[in-house]
């Protein structure tokens, strides 16, 4: 049976506590439990006379400090990270990725989550042991790799690609030599990249957790700085090709109109 009234126990906000009036020269049950802001309890049993538990001097529950890490796909830390963890918000991961949270109760299961920029990038279900006072949790953060190439299949440089969401341009790249543009360490949700040069442009929608995409310019090539569909580039050519057919044609003739006045070719015949 309980035999402690409630004004036996003086508990000291350091954690030590006196029991009063407990006759000597028994062996009493000790049961100590506390239950902790996320609803978890710790407890601990010992069975002692009173001078034995004065000589012990303390009663170790299964109470201890824990840390989360949260890595990206790509394992690197994620920093300014909200956590939640059983139903609380226990603060935001440092520059290496982590948050330590005091004072668990272990041998308990806990729900973590990890949100970024108002969105939930990570959760999990984690059982804390004393062998175990650590995780790492990967979030939905991500690197997108975007390509952009003419309709020849060329890459294109210097073509300005924007990463939108929600209808909001939240970053703008340009693209280098191999006509790739990268966002780094996005919040994992779907986006629509948009992607421009000169007069060209189209764009891209991206489902959550991909990672890259190619985005193709109606764009042939550039001729004395002049961008040129293939449609553009082949009326030239046939329009270059017909000018030297008349140029070719003129020239022969006049050459043979010269000749003839020259005497070097015979007149045409008379016409009958």
């Amino acid at each position: 049976p309980n035999l402690m009234r409630q004004d036996d126990v003086q508990l000291r906000p350091d954690g030590v506590f006196t029991l009063l009036r407990i006759p000597d020269g028994r062996t009493y049950d000790f049961t100590v439990e506390w239950t902790s802001p996320f609803g978890t309890t710790a407890r601990a049993a010992v069975r002692e006379s009173p001078q034995g538990l004065q000589n012990r001097g303390s009663i170790t529950i299964p109470v201890d400090d824990i840390s989360i890490k949260v890595v990206d796909f790509d394992d690197r830390p994620v920093a300014g990270a909200d956590i939640g963890f059983g139903g609380q918000a226990v603060g935001k991961t440092d520059s290496q990725g982590v948050v330590i949270i005091g004072q668990v109760p272990l041998d308990n299961t806990y729900a973590v989550t990890v949100t970024k920029d108002g969105t939930q990038i990570g959760s999990d279900n984690i059982r804390f042991t004393s062998s175990r006072t650590s995780a790492t949790l990967q979030a939905g953060i991500y690197d997108i790799t975007v390509l952009v190439k003419g309709a020849a299949g060329q890459p294109i440089q210097g073509a300005l690609v924007e990463l939108v969401r929600g209808g909001t341009t939240i970053a703008r790249v340009a693209t280098d030599s191999s006509g790739t543009a990268v966002f780094g360490k996005v919040v994992g949700a779907d986006y629509t990249v948009r992607a421009a040069y000169e007069a060209f442009s189209s764009s891209a929608n991206l489902a959550r957790g991909t990672r890259s995409t190619t985005i193709t310019l109606d764009l042939y090539t550039v001729l004395l700085g002049v961008p040129m569909t293939f449609a553009t580039f082949l009326a030239l050519i046939i329009g270059l090709i017909l000018l030297i057919i008349v140029v070719v044609v003129i020239v022969s003739e006049y050459i043979r109109w010269r000749g003839r006045r020259l005497g070097i070719y015979p007149a045409a015949p008379p016409k009958k």
